[in-house]
């Protein structure tokens, strides 16, 4: 009993008993907050889509493409908003081919970038049937690029055809960065709404400039630049940009309650 006693007054006792006890409550408190705020925000976005659906593609991948797919079933006028480094060209492919057939049928769909939206992902930007940049903005070419052993990467004008036949990996990457070329180039004539509106000059600078490998891979593009190959490219409006914000909220959502 006294032992009893003695531990039920002791300070650090006490403590440790009400840190147990808080911790799982502001825990729980944290997750119920995310969730509310989660909630205003999706309902604050669908205040915007009287006109058209917002959707978000961020991250540093442009693999996933299931982002889309309930969207070109259920919506004819979709809003892209862009926030990407890029990807491989085989999901850019299916990105592309989906919104093709999406606009065959009738839909329309609008791209944004406000920050960048590079490499594969500037490929996208160019299927769709308006583009919106901001002025400071950024997109990059979408050439083919080959990695080393040091992970360093280069464009395939890196290679050149005098490469001696004991260099094979060498070879072999320079025929895989032969066929992407091939591959970008066939993309962009099949699907591409954007490359297809421009005249035939302008479409040999672009193809030069965006998937030769004579351009830096990582050369940023403004709207300034892309306007000059003579694609039209819009001012966001300000809905654009506080969707564009909204969307950023749910993925970094801020423990203000935990503070």
């Amino acid at each position: 009993m006294i032992i009893i006693n003695i531990i039920m007054n002791n300070k650090l006792w006490n403590g440790l008993v009400n840190t147990v006890c808080i911790i799982p409550v502001s825990i729980c408190a944290y997750k119920l907050y995310k969730h509310i705020k989660k909630t205003q925000i999706i309902n604050k976005i669908k205040e915007y889509e009287y006109k058209t659906k917002y959707l978000y593609l961020n991250g540093d991948s442009v693999n996933n493409y299931n982002i889309l797919k309930y969207a070109f079933q259920n919506y004819n006028n979709i809003t892209l908003i862009i926030d990407s480094c890029g990807g491989n060209l085989d999901s850019t492919a299916h990105i592309i081919s989906n919104i093709h057939e999406y606009q065959n049928g009738g839909g329309i769909i609008h791209g944004v970038v406000l920050n960048n939206a590079q490499s594969a992902a500037t490929q996208i930007l160019m299927s769709m049937n308006t583009i919106y940049m901001d002025k400071y903005a950024v997109l990059s070419p979408f050439d083919a690029q080959i990695t080393f052993n040091n992970s360093i990467r280069h464009p395939v004008s890196f290679l050149q055809d005098d490469i001696s036949t004991s260099e094979i990996n060498d070879i072999i990457h320079k025929k895989y960065s032969e066929q992407f070329h091939k591959n970008s180039k066939i993309i962009l004539d099949t699907y591409s709404y954007q490359y297809n509106l421009l005249p035939i000059n302008k479409k040999i600078k672009f193809v030069e400039f965006f998937i030769s490998g004579k351009i830096e891979h990582s050369f940023p593009i403004t709207r300034s630049v892309l306007k000059s190959f003579g694609i039209k490219v819009c001012e966001p409006c300000l809905e654009m940009i506080e969707v564009s914000s909204l969307f950023e909220q749910i993925n970094q959502i801020q423990p203000t309650i935990m503070l």
